[in-house]
Parts: C-alpha cells; structure tokens; sequence
C-alpha cells in the first residue's frame, strides 16, 4: 500500500501510511483456519443427537457446545478485519516543525485522579511532569489535574511539582532523558499517610503559563498547570471519570482554549518528549488531516517479568471419534503454532505465551462474564452504575511474589470449583478458535 499522508506543501506529507508486507503466508494460514471453522460447523449441524429416547440432554448440551462454536468462529472472522492487512504510520517530525514551528496549534492534557491511597500522589505528579516535558511549545501547553478526592496530599504535591519543573523540564530539554523523575530515578516512594477533606469545588492556576514572569531556572516560559476538583452531592450523579473529563472541558475553555486535548491515565508518563508532534504530523496533514479526529498511543509497561505468569497448567486430553476430528486438530495446532511464532518475533518467552493462554480462560470465565452479566443488568435497568478504581501501588511481598513468578490465590470458595469445571468443558472449543 502506498502512502496514505496528504500532500500538504511541497516539503511533503506529514505522515505515511504502509500495508505490512509479507501477508501472503498468514492469508494462507488464516484462509485454511476459516475452512477448519466452515468443518466444524458442518459436523455440529449433520452430528446432532435426537431427541428422542432420554437423548434430550445431551441434544441441548450439543446445541450449546454448537452455539459457542458459532460466536468464536465470528469472533474469529471479526478479528481478521484488523489482521489482515495491517497498516503502519511513520510521521515527519522534522517536516511538521519547518512547516508548521511558529504556528502549531495549543494543546490541553488532561490527568485524572479520584483516590490518593490507591493512586498515589507522587504518582500522579510524576505523570504530570512527563506531560509538562513535552517538547512543544510551552505556551501552546497546558495540563490541567482533576483529583474528585480533593486529597490536600495530592494538592501540595503538585504545588511542589510546579516549583519543581522550573529545574526538571531544561534538564529533560538538555539532555533528552526519561520525561518521568520516578522512570529516570528508577525508585518510586510508596505514600501511605494522606488527609481526607469534605469534597467542594476547588480551580487553582498553580503555574499560569500566560504570566510572562512564570519562567524555569533558564528563563524559558513554562507551562500552564491548573488544579480541578469537582463538588460532589449524592443526589447528584457525577458520572465518575466522564464527569471529571466535562469539567476539565469547561475549565479548560475559560483558560487555555486549546482546539487539541490529550487524555491521560494518571498511572501513565510518556516516554517520548515527541509524542505530541507525532500526533500533530496527522491532525495538520494538509491532505487527510482534516478526516483524522483521534490518534491513539500504544502502552507500554515497566518492571514486567520476563514470563509475567498467572495460574496454573490445565491438562485436557480428548477423545479422537472419527474423522471429524482433524478440523479441531488442526484449528488448535495452527492457531496455536501461530501464535507463538508471533510471542517470540516480538521478544516474548515461550513460558509467557503458555502463561498467556492459561490467562485467557480464565479472565473470560471470570472478569469478562461478570463485566457482560453487569452491562446487560445495567441495560435493563435491573442493576446500578459502580466505578471500582484499580489500585496502581502493591504490596512489597506481592512484588517479592512477582519477581519469582508464582501466583497465589488467597480466597478459595464455591465459585472455584464451578468456574474450573465450567473451564474444563469449554477449553477445547474455545481454545481451538481463539
């Protein structure tokens, strides 16, 4: 595939999009795990039992086992739609900047915050001074941090942040180095003491990037950085993140005004002072521009082990019937061949494809049905809106367990038994089309 950029002057494109090549092999590969899927699907529908003679429970089992097969071979077939050509971006930095330096468009980031035990506060502050670190126009760059705790912690953090990104951001700029002080200094403190206060409505201006005194030790202006907290009353619904990002909306268009906003979890940094104009180089493409609304980073994660395991091993020996059987054979082979062929282009381990499979399961038998079983309640009616916030701190013998890749489970009840015989019975269907 050719360039997808626009023209946009005679410096060129801003950025280029190409079709993955080399895709006649996997075309090949998943063309031959579709007719495995049409076999199956073949065998379930002329295979099925009678109802007659005490067959019956067997024939709805059959019926079941037949309408999983259905939704995961379309799961598969769906999934193809993005696999089947991919398409890689490059952008042009140094082109955005000849063309466009003087006149790049203001940007408003966004960093939200709820719980200061969970959520630490130097943890957010270091989020906050990687998205201050940006090289981009400082003037045209404004943070704004919405904490629906209100933590007086988080708020005198960020005070201390402010004072010291007057030192942090030139020492980024001079020697080009981790945007995050937690990243650059590899050690993290973990804050367990923290003061509550009544939730009230709270705007503070902590850096007013239009002041023309707001400067850093080298005399470069710095950016805007505004605290937010939101009024809560019970009677009141304030739809959790998204009514904290409708605020920072209305605080921001008061302040900054900036036609470009950047939404940031507050446990991530980023690790490239040019994301910013990476993301540019497709909203100011004089051809296409003007059709791209969002542009989407990648997550990466820090101090993950090698194998990253979770669970334990499952063992399902199955019985060969006939013929039929080699779809299924061949579908768990292929797919699973595949697949690790994949982990280990991209650098993985086979220990952390095989824990990654064993996961799989799991998570669908467990956080992906109560989440559909929630969301369908939730639709009719029949159950309330929860926000539950993941904790972004653990535990330092939670981390001892990690770095020798061992898991535990500390609460065994009566879910387990029924979850691993459920997982038991579905783990040759599911794993052969997944």
């Amino acid at each position: 595939m050719g360039g997808g950029g626009g023209g946009g002057g005679a410096g060129g494109p801003l950025f280029e999009s190409r079709g993955a090549k080399g895709r006649l092999w996997y075309k090949l590969y998943a063309a031959s795990v579709l007719v495995g899927i049409f076999l199956i699907w073949v065998y379930r529908a002329i295979h099925l039992p009678k109802g007659g003679g005490g067959g019956g429970e067997g024939r709805l089992i059959w019926i079941g086992l037949f309408g999983a097969e259905i939704f995961f071979g379309l799961y598969w077939i769906l999934t193809q739609v993005v696999r089947w050509n991919p398409i890689y971006h490059q952008t042009f930095k140094g082109r955005l900047s000849k063309r466009y330096e003087n006149d790049l468009p203001p940007i408003d980031i966004f960093v939200c915050t709820a719980d200061p035990t969970i959520e630490p506060p130097m943890l957010v502050v270091n989020t906050v001074l990687s998205m201050m670190a940006f090289d981009y126009p400082t003037k045209k760059l404004s943070v704004y941090l919405s904490d629906d705790g209100f933590s007086q912690l988080t708020f005198y953090a960020l005070l201390e942040a402010a004072s010291f990104s007057k030192f942090w951001i030139p020492y980024c700029n001079k020697f080009k180095v981790e945007q995050s002080p937690a990243s650059y200094f590899s050690s993290v403190s973990n804050l367990t003491e923290f003061y509550s206060a009544n939730e009230f409505s709270a705007i503070k201006i902590l850096i007013d990037g239009r002041d023309p005194k707001t400067v850093d030790v080298e005399g470069v202006s710095l950016p805007t950085l505004v605290y937010v907290a939101r009024e809560k009353r019970h009677e009141y619904p304030h739809n959790f993140k998204a009514g904290a990002i409708n605020a920072l909306i209305r605080v921001s268009s008061e302040i900054s005004d900036a036609p470009f906003i950047l939404i940031v979890d507050c446990d991530m940094y980023s690790n490239s002072s040019q994301s910013v104009r990476d993301a540019m180089c497709f909203f100011m493409d004089g051809e296409n521009g003007h059709d791209i609304a969002f542009v989407q980073f990648p997550q990466n994660f820090r101090n993950l082990h090698k194998n990253n395991t979770y669970g334990d091993y499952i063992t399902i020996v199955n019985e060969i019937l006939s013929l039929w059987f080699i779809p299924f054979a061949y579908i768990i082979t292929a797919t699973q061949a595949f697949s690790l062929l994949e982990c280990l282009r991209c650098g993985e381990t086979f220990t952390s494809w095989w824990n990654m499979q064993k996961m799989k399961m799991m998570r669908r038998t467990t956080s992906y049905l109560f989440s559909f079983i929630d969301t369908t309640l939730q639709q009719l009616g029949l159950g309330n809106s929860g926000f539950i916030i993941t904790a972004k701190i653990a535990e330092d013998e939670a981390l001892k367990r990690f770095s020798y890749v061992t898991a535990l489970f500390v609460s065994l009840n009566l879910i387990w038994p029924s979850l691993l015989t459920y997982q038991w019975r579905i783990f040759f269907f599911e794993i052969s089309l997944c």
